[in-house]
């Protein structure tokens, strides 16, 4: 039997905590959860606040159809440190976010920019859209940039560049 849904339980908020939902890792190295009587064999997590408080409020969604959201987890700390790991790396998989390390080049050409660099992951080539929203600056030192495929890439430190790298950098940020 399928779930009515009306205006008060649309915007309804389930936490879910250690106390009253069951997390498993799958065979396939996803992540199920058994909460409030029903089982969903797979579970997407997404953080409300990835950059600033990423371990409060992270929506539990099912995985499938309509991605509807399961719960909320307020705080992945009050969870045991293996169910909070086994659930971190899901998010991971999601925010997978490599950290700049060296600028070689960055050229424009036909409204993007195509960044060559050194990330803690290894060297790659990314491109980002002239006057978007591809670049993000959190901080005096730390900036994030989107490429064409949604792809992130952290600068965590922009005072570890060299003043060369600093200056490619200052046209974009």
């Amino acid at each position: 039997m399928s779930e009515i849904i009306t205006v008060e339980n649309t915007f309804e908020t389930k936490y879910i905590t250690a106390q009253n939902a069951t997390f498993e890792k799958t065979e396939g190295g996803f992540v199920s959860v058994q909460f409030e009587g029903n089982f969903y064999p797979r579970a997407d997590f997404c953080r409300a606040f990835p950059l600033s408080a990423p371990d409060v409020y992270i929506s539990v969604r099912e995985s499938s159809g309509k991605h509807r959201e399961i719960g909320m987890i307020e705080n992945l700390l009050e969870f045991p440190q293996d169910i909070a790991d086994m659930i971190r790396t899901q998010i991971n998989l999601r925010y997978f976010t490599p950290k700049i390390t060296k600028l070689h080049s960055a050229v424009d050409a036909n409204g993007t920019t195509t960044f060559d660099c050194d990330t803690d992951k290894g060297r790659c080539t990314f491109v980002i859209r002239g006057g978007s929203d591809a670049v993000i600056r959190l901080s005096d030192t730390r900036i994030i940039f989107t490429d064409v495929d949604g792809n992130r890439f952290e600068i965590a430190d922009l005072t570890k560049f060299t003043r060369r790298e600093q200056k490619k950098l200052d046209l974009y940020i």
